[in-house]
């Protein structure tokens, strides 16, 4: 008989494993996610148990984050389906292609997956097929899925399917379950085997020009995208942070080039000219490796117009890539009823451009420090600057 540990959406099972041969889903979870849900079994038994639960909306930014972009995705299919029908049109004409399997997985409706029963089985596939389209090329999508061989569909990756699921609108808010608790409570595994954990290659060290810019990046993790927060450390300095400035943060990076670090890392120089020349020299001196991103803070139309102050007196200029520290996301507004305003210092010949910082940077910090969590305190930007960071780290790009 044995002890089943299955994955899926309510009856709609997408993966499932018995005894000691299973795949282990913990990455997609968080502690959190520990919850009462409903276990179906023979004869249309239900039980609350515990497991783990997380919404399909909520799975997508770890998914991308585990290397399952859509671009990612898309590879790993093409390799599967080139290998497996190896050039022979009999094996590959009722077989899916990329594009088909995507059109049919992002759109066709799944709503009513918590609400099936009179079934025991209700496997991915099979439900699949008991489902009523209306769309006519969603008609033909299913008939040739439903006529495809099983054993090519097998091979594809349970992460590679749910990252095409989370596409799809009719099931976002859907959960994601991971039913453990027989296999827990039988002696398969231990809770924690299958504990939530991220293995250390999936983890993401970021490394900034100063021990500031660690606080706030983390600080703003931790609190604005709590549900991935656990992909990304920091180098834990409190005194005398290493990488103080451009030249020391360049020489690190050097580094780690040369010794092709193999933990996944992302460099963020400041927005300003210092830290763009440097970023453009990381780019343009070292060599390029996999697991290391170089990233500058990004431009932002808030920033276009600024009150800066110099040898000629104040103006509002446009500081993009001149004075941008990452204390410019802050809330420079909050319990302060002086403009914020930046004041320009050394000219750079070779970019043709003055460095400038924001004034009272420090004291801008304390009151984040103090007050972000209020909610009246605006954390748009730092909003902004989180996922543009996820997004960067997500693409193709280094």
């Amino acid at each position: 008989m044995g002890t089943m540990i299955t994955l899926g959406i309510g009856k709609l099972e997408i993966n499932w494993g018995k005894n000691e041969y299973f795949e282990n889903f913990r990455d997609l979870y968080q502690p959190s996610d520990w919850k009462d849900i409903e276990y179906f079994y023979a004869d249309n038994i239900v039980e609350i148990k515990k497991g783990y639960s997380r919404s399909i909306a909520q799975i997508k930014p770890r998914l991308n984050l585990l290397g399952y972009t859509l671009q990612n995705v898309k590879a790993m299919y093409q390799i599967i389906y080139d290998e497996y029908c190896d050039g022979l049109e009999e094996y590959s004409k009722d077989i899916l292609t990329y594009e088909e399997f995507v059109s049919l997985f992002s759109k066709i409706d799944l709503s009513n997956v918590l609400t099936q029963a009179g079934n025991d089985d209700w496997n991915f596939w099979f439900y699949v097929s008991k489902i009523n389209s209306i769309d006519e090329e969603l008609k033909k999508l299913q008939s040739k899925f439903c006529k495809g061989d099983d054993e090519f569909y097998a091979k594809l990756p349970a992460r590679l399917i749910i990252r095409i699921l989370c596409e799809n609108p009719t099931i976002q808010n859907l959960p994601l379950q991971w039913y453990v608790y027989d296999h827990i409570e039988n002696g398969w595994s231990s809770e924690e085997e299958l504990a939530p954990r991220l293995d250390d290659k999936d983890k993401i060290l970021i490394v900034t020009e100063g021990s500031s810019d660690t606080l706030i990046l983390q600080t703003a993790i931790s609190y604005l995208v709590p549900a991935v927060s656990d992909f990304f450390y920091f180098i834990d300095m409190k005194e005398n942070y290493p990488f103080t400035g451009t030249g020391n943060l360049y020489n690190f990076s050097s580094g780690l080039t040369k010794i092709k670090i193999q933990n996944k890392t992302i460099v963020i120089f400041d927005n300003d000219q210092a830290g763009i020349s440097t970023y453009k020299k990381c780019k343009e001196k070292l060599e390029v490796i996999p697991n290391l991103k170089f990233y500058h803070l990004p431009n932002m139309r808030q920033f276009d117009h600024f009150l800066t102050v110099g040898a000629k007196g104040e103006f509002y200029e446009n500081i993009n890539e001149k004075a941008v520290s990452i204390e410019c996301f802050l809330d420079l507004n909050f319990g302060i009823e002086k403009e914020p305003k930046i004041k320009w210092s050394e000219y750079n010949e070779k970019s043709d451009r003055y460095q400038g910082a924001l004034i009272g940077k420090d004291h801008y910090t304390r009151i984040f420090r103090k007050s972000f969590s209020e909610e009246e305190y605006n954390k748009d930007k730092l909003f902004f600057l989180i996922n543009d960071i996820i997004n960067f780290w997500c693409s193709d790009k280094h």
